[in-house]
C-alpha cells in the first residue's frame, strides 16, 4: 500500500500549484506524509475539517483552505471507493459525524 506521500504525488499533475502548495501545508501540518495511504487523509481531513470552525472565508487563504480541505475529503473518499463499497458507506457516515462532531454547518458557519 503507498504512503499518504506517495499517493497524493500520483495526482500532481492533475491539481493547480497553489492549491497543491495547500495540500502539501495540510498534510505536514498533520505529519503524515509517510502514514498509510488511507488512514492518513482521514487524519488529515478530519484535522482540516476541525479548522473550519476558524475560517471566516472572507479572505483568500481562507478560501484556499476551504478547497484544500474539500480536496482532501474528495481524496479519501476517492480512495475509500477504490477499496471497495463497504469502505466508502463507512468513510462517508465518519465523515458526517466529523462534520457534526466538530459543529460545522455545511455553509461553512459555525453551529450554533
Amino acid at each position: 500500500m503507498a504512503t499518504l506521500g506517495e499517493w497524493l504525488d500520483m495526482r500532481r499533475q492533475d491539481v493547480p500549484e497553489t492549491l497543491w502548495k495547500e495540500l502539501d501545508t495540510q498534510v505536514d501540518a498533520c505529519a503524515q506524509r509517510d502514514a498509510e495511504a488511507l488512514a492518513g487523509l482521514r487524519a488529515v481531513a478530519e484535522s482540516q475539517i476541525a479548522r473550519l470552525r476558524d475560517v471566516s472565508g472572507e479572505t483568500r487563504g481562507d478560501a484556499l483552505h476551504l478547497l484544500g480541505t474539500d480536496a482532501m475529503v474528495t481524496y479519501l473518499l476517492e480512495l475509500a471507493a477504490s477499496q471497495g463499497t463497504h469502505e466508502l458507506d463507512a468513510f462517508a457516515g465518519e465523515l458526517l459525524h466529523m462534520i457534526a462532531g466538530h459543529r460545522i454547518n455545511l455553509d461553512g458557519e459555525p453551529a450554533a
